[in-house]
């Protein structure tokens, strides 16, 4: 079972994985923008990987794609995970909350909000789930995000 994180940036995705990364010894992480460094809008190395994880045998074990926010841009990323039906936990808030938490310092509210929240609508509509992170902070959000991806992962998979 293979679920992606996807949301804007600054909402809590890369944090989440981080505490995965400590928590749960059972699930494999992929962090696209860590391994994607300076390529994380090339879909011609970000897709191919994405395809081979689909098709290599995971072994029973469960895999979390942390999506960042430059591989949300591309407009491959929507169609594949489309074809894959693929197992989508969308991390949400307010983006007057976001904007405050995103690595770009003093980013414009309404240029963050159509390039991170409006021009995403799409993607974002694919989620199979979604966790609304408003008001929490960093680590209560990161744990609120995981139990989600347990539960949907678990309700997927049939396991316990």
């Amino acid at each position: 079972m293979i679920a992606y994180l996807l949301g804007p940036s600054g909402v809590g995705k890369s944090t989440a994985v981080q505490l995965l990364r400590t928590e749960s010894k059972d699930l494999d992480l992929l962090d696209i923008d860590a391994e994607f460094i300076d390529n994380e809008f090339n879909w011609g190395l970000i897709g191919p990987r994405l395809y081979r994880l689909h098709r290599q045998p995971t072994l029973g074990r469960h895999v979390v794609v942390d999506i960042g926010a430059g591989t949300q841009t591309r407009p491959q990323l929507c169609a594949f995970l489309r074809e894959e039906q693929a197992l989508v936990v969308l991390v949400t808030a307010s983006p007057k909350e976001v904007v405050l938490r995103q690595p770009i310092a003093d980013r414009d509210l309404a240029e963050f909000v159509r390039t991170e929240y409006e021009e995403r609508t799409e993607l974002y509509s694919l989620a199979t789930a979604t966790v609304d992170v408003a008001g929490l902070g960093k680590w209560d959000a990161a744990q609120r995000v995981i139990d989600l991806v347990k539960i949907v992962m678990a309700g997927q998979s049939g396991i316990e």
